[in-house]
């Protein structure tokens, strides 16, 4: 009730001033103070005494990790490194009406897309957030919760970072304030055997038990995700149209994109059956020309000195 989701509200604030007045104040900086604290309350389910210690969690590990803006909670906003991240396709967030048959917001994850000699673990995990702190927008999925579906066909040993996966496993269970459900993964290959053992280490037990190996018979994915909101790579008619909303993030967020950036973007988020918008070609490049040597008027030649730097 209304009611008693105000009286809770104002008992976190109460809770906050006092125990860790340090961080109220940078809680009451924000234009939109009363539904981040909503989003911890709803996360523990009207619990003061729990939302006030998940609170206090995520601005050590936040801070820690450089996934807020300097001096607050808000997310960081759209950069050049949340923006290389996200233009990856590891995650690809199909938006709000996206839901398994729980009611949970789906988001899809591409393992193979990972690139860990090109981003190291801190920079992935910020990328992650920024779109897990737009999903929590939504009262739906702060009360919901999400659901994960991992599509680790063509994953390989090359695309694992140890490190990351802690990163990400310890944000999720201690840290960010949402509810996973089941984590489904699909299209597995033996390489996975090798990989999990390493991962369920991090996870708690409640974790583990939502891991549902799916393989390549899809038959129990669709018990619990109908087929329109799959994508056809798992026999779905679910269109992923990442990019568009990735850009329509960067023009809200006045982050300009080059050409170089949407090219890379459409090439690196494309999936079978889906309608990316075509890749914009780019302009040829100029062959380089090595200037032709000045000859003075009488025709002879000159020695310089060349200075390098």
């Amino acid at each position: 009730p209304r009611r008693m989701t105000d009286d809770c509200l104002r008992q976190l604030h109460l809770s906050l001033q006092k125990q860790h007045p340090q961080i109220y104040t940078k809680i009451c900086t924000m234009a939109d103070a009363d539904e981040f604290l909503l989003r911890f309350l709803r996360y523990r389910k009207d619990n003061v005494s729990n939302a006030t210690a998940a609170i206090f969690n995520f601005h050590g590990f936040s801070q820690e990790h450089e996934l807020v803006q300097p001096g607050s909670l808000q997310c960081s906003k759209m950069n050049d490194d949340i923006f290389a991240v996200c233009s990856l396709g590891v995650y690809l967030y199909p938006g709000p009406t996206v839901q398994d048959k729980q009611g949970r917001q789906l988001i899809f994850a591409f393992p193979r897309r990972t690139q860990p000699w090109n981003f190291p673990p801190k920079q992935m995990l910020t990328g992650m957030y920024y779109l897990v702190d737009k999903m929590l927008q939504h009262k739906h999925c702060q009360e919901n919760g999400v659901s994960v579906v991992a599509i680790v066909e063509g994953l390989g040993i090359k695309n694992f970072d140890r490190n990351l996966a802690k990163l990400v496993t310890q944000s999720i269970q201690q840290c960010v304030p949402v509810r996973v459900g089941n984590i489904f993964i699909c299209k597995q290959s033996s390489v996975v055997s090798v990989i999990l053992p390493v991962i369920k280490p991090f996870l708690k037990e409640k974790v583990r038990e939502r891991m549902v190996l799916v393989g390549q018979d899809l038959t129990q994915l669709y018990k619990h995700i109908s087929a329109e909101n799959l994508p056809p790579e798992l026999g779905g008619t679910l269109n992923l149209n990442f990019p568009a909303w990735l850009s329509a993030q960067c023009s809200t967020e006045g982050y300009p994109l080059t050409a170089q950036q949407v090219h890379n973007m459409n090439i690196n988020t494309e999936m079978p059956g889906c309608t990316n918008p075509q890749p914009t070609p780019l302009p040829p490049q100029q062959p380089h020309q090595t200037p032709k040597p000045s000859i003075p008027p009488d025709g002879t030649m000159r020695e310089v000195e060349i200075i390098s730097c």
